[in-house]
């Protein structure tokens, strides 16, 4: 079991890319892989992660666009009913064409039980990988109004958290060839 804990100087809890790589190489394994695509969207894209009412729940395997690399938020999948669009970076492109959406599913059948297990192994809170997605942007691109609009948030409430954190750069591709 892998202890998740917060950065230090951060007032979001994130997860350090060592983590993220311990997390994402646990979920290769864990149920053939079915939650990659769920983590690896709200960690490497920053999308709000709550099954029950997130745009998670709501995004569609035709939103995420690998040919143009750009994530369409479309207002009635946004929090904010505003659409936006999200760069889809290597390392999510990476994991995305090793775990195709149309034989991975966003949320897969048993999502609940499956998330929480995760969430339990790993010590996870609930917009951990959103608030880390959000750090790791502003570490590698130094920008926190770009940042904000990948997030759909405002500068004020994405702020300079964890600036420290290592780039994605950190983070390794998917390891497994595509499915």
């Amino acid at each position: 079991m892998v202890i998740m804990r917060a950065c230090s100087g951060s007032s979001a809890t994130t997860i350090t890319a060592e983590q993220a790589v311990k997390l994402m190489a646990h979920l290769e394994t864990f149920k053939d892989g079915a939650l990659v695509p769920y983590f690896a969207l709200t960690l490497f894209a920053g999308i709000r992660p709550c099954i029950c009412t997130g745009e998670i729940l709501k995004l569609r395997p035709e939103h995420v666009r690998l040919d143009s690399g750009v994530i369409h938020i479309e207002p009635e999948v946004s929090k904010v009913r505003m659409k936006r669009l999200v760069t889809i970076q290597p390392n999510l492109a990476a994991w995305l064409q090793s775990y195709l959406l149309a034989r991975f599913p966003i949320i897969p059948v048993n999502m609940g039980k499956l998330r929480l297990d995760v969430f339990k192994a790993f010590s996870l809170t609930h917009d951990v990988m959103r608030h880390t997605f959000i750090s790791m942007f502003v570490a590698k691109f130094r920008s926190m109004g770009e940042a904000a609009l990948q997030a759909g948030n405002s500068e004020s409430i994405s702020g300079p958290e964890s600036v420290r954190l290592p780039a994605w750069s950190a983070l390794p591709c998917a390891n497994r060839p595509s499915n």
